[in-house]
């Protein structure tokens, strides 16, 4: 399911990107956009491999689990803040 939430939003968000760029810069910018998303699909990988070797697996996926509770956590403030600066009561 992860995976095919994944593929349709970032199919929705590179046919957004790409049809806003100039025909000259869309190399440039499907680059760009392949390279952000291995890389952050690779240093985590690489730093739980790490941390996983020297203290187990029990710690990169409590680190895990904290980065995404801390991620959820500034989404939804941010989608709150953003909802009431153009929601005035």
């Amino acid at each position: 399911m992860a995976g095919i939430g994944f593929g349709t939003a970032f199919s929705g968000t590179f046919r957004s990107l790409v049809a806003l760029a100039r025909p000259a810069e869309r190399g440039a910018l499907i680059v760009a956009t392949y390279v952000i998303g291995y890389t952050a699909f690779a240093v985590p990988a690489i730093v739980a491999g790490i941390v996983s070797t020297r203290y187990g697996l029990i710690h990169p996926a409590l680190g895990y689990s904290a980065a995404v509770a801390v991620l959820a956590l500034i989404a939804l403030l941010s989608r709150r803040d953003h909802h009431a600066l153009h929601n005035p009561r």
